[in-house]
């Protein structure tokens, strides 16, 4: 088993680097819980291996299924998530002010949010799945908006973090209040 280990590694270094020109390239198998890395240099003439080290790999957060679907509809306003597990909920208020209230061991990923009238969309995420709980530990967002009604892109849109002590609220900006905008937010 040792030997075809090593029969493995120096055949996937030679499809890597083979053919390739100044070329610098890590390689990266997992084996028996433990990830070696091979840190290669090679030109047409030459291949060599820098440095080859090895570390317990991490296990990674079980994930058993990624849903999508509607947390909250009313009239013509809805929010979709999409989102590690269910349960997801999404309450409004004051028009513009989008709490999504998160079960311990759901993830929230993203976010469709369509609402009509708003200038601004106020976003409050929760703890739960984020931290969120100080500047340091809470998850950026990534957000874009498009009027509905002519499908163009707002360039204009921004995204606010709190930095006054309310590190789950996220501000977004530059939406159109005359029109149904659909904004789409990343986490």
């Amino acid at each position: 088993m040792k030997k075809l280990f090593l029969a493995v590694i120096f055949l996937a270094f030679g499809l890597i680097v083979l053919g390739q020109s100044q070329t610098i390239d890590t390689l990266r198998l997992k084996r028996g819980g433990k990830l070696f890395e091979l840190i290669t240099y090679g030109n047409n003439d030459s291949i060599s291996i820098n440095k080859i080290r090895y570390y317990t790999a991490p296990t990674p957060a079980p994930v058993t299924y990624v849903s999508r679907y509607s947390a909250y509809s009313s009239g013509g306003n809805n929010v979709e998530v999409l989102a590690w597990g269910t349960g997801i909920t999404v309450t409004v208020a004051n028009t513009n002010e989008i709490t999504f209230a998160i079960p311990a061991g759901t993830r929230l990923i993203s976010a469709k949010i369509r609402f009509a009238n708003v200038s601004s969309l106020k976003l409050f995420v929760g703890v739960n799945d984020m931290g969120n709980t100080t500047a340091n530990n809470r998850w950026m967002t990534i957000a874009h908006a498009w009027r509905e009604d002519t499908g163009q892109q707002l360039m204009a849109v921004g995204v606010l973090m709190d930095i006054y002590g309310v590190y789950d609220k996220i501000t977004i900006n530059g939406l159109i209040n005359t029109v149904t905008c659909q904004t789409i937010v990343s986490f």
